[in-house]
């Protein structure tokens, strides 16, 4: 099992409502290796974070969501 099958099983398990927002569809897909790393700058100091994410699309109307994926393994 690879890393984005284990943040699915994670989601799953804490009942996380992946249908999409938008049309109510829930026909989400990912794809091999859907991962971003997003870059997040504190307001404060200036210091840029960079936060690793995973994304599903929905087949239906194109919307994609992100999941960070450290919090969603924990």
């Amino acid at each position: 099992m690879d890393l984005q099958d284990k943040i699915i099983e994670r989601l799953l398990d804490k009942k996380a409502d992946l249908s999409c927002p938008i049309c109510r569809a829930s026909q989400v897909i990912t794809r091999q290796n859907s991962f971003v790393d997003i870059p997040i700058k504190d307001q404060q100091d200036g210091e840029v974070t960079n936060i690793r994410c995973m994304y599903m699309t929905c087949s239906k109307c194109g919307y994609i969501s992100l999941f960070d994926a450290k919090v969603a393994l924990s």
